[in-house]
């Protein structure tokens, strides 16, 4: 039993001296293998750069700015006319200034004269007939008093001349 325990002693001991071994030869290569890179970067950096030189004076410089974005009005108007029909005319530019009372649109006013045109008309037709229902009923009046006409007959006259006078 002492023989096994020396031969494990031996073992160890022999396995402790080949790993400080390994130790040993693996540092001396390592740090020669750095001393060799930095040697090397020492003469790189010991060779001269090629560099241009340049006298600096002043130039005109155009500076160039491009950006991307959208702009919107800080104010903005709708307009609308006040009365419907067809636009002929467009008395403005987009973006142009304009002020309270300025003409921005023309619409088409023949539909419009055609139809004062129209009432001016009636109008005219109604004061016809109400100066016709006048006449009628100043004339019944003088009939009725002769009792050559019916009091109903004179009654519808004199109606017809206040509906023609109302309208």
């Amino acid at each position: 039993m002492a023989k096994l325990s020396e031969m494990n002693n031996k073992t160890l001991v022999s396995g402790a001296v080949l790993a400080l071994l390994a130790f040993g030869v693996g540092g001396y290569v390592f740090s020669g293998h750095s001393e060799t890179e930095a040697a090397q970067g020492a003469s790189q950096q010991a060779q001269a750069m090629p560099v241009n030189v340049m006298v600096a004076a002043p130039e005109p410089v155009q500076i160039w700015k491009e950006f991307s974005g959208r702009m919107v009005a800080v104010d903005y108007a709708e307009i609308r006319p006040q009365v419907s029909g067809t636009i002929s005319e467009i008395k403005f530019q987009d973006g142009q200034d304009v002020q309270a009372g300025d003409v921005l649109l023309v619409i088409d006013p023949s539909p419009y004269e055609a139809a004062v045109a129209q009432a001016e008309a009636e109008l005219a037709a109604a004061e016809n007939e109400a100066a016709h229902a006048q006449r009628e009923l100043k004339r019944s009046k003088g009939l009725i008093e002769k009792k050559a006409i019916s009091q109903s007959l004179y009654d519808s006259r004199e109606n017809a001349a206040r509906v023609a006078q109302a309208s």
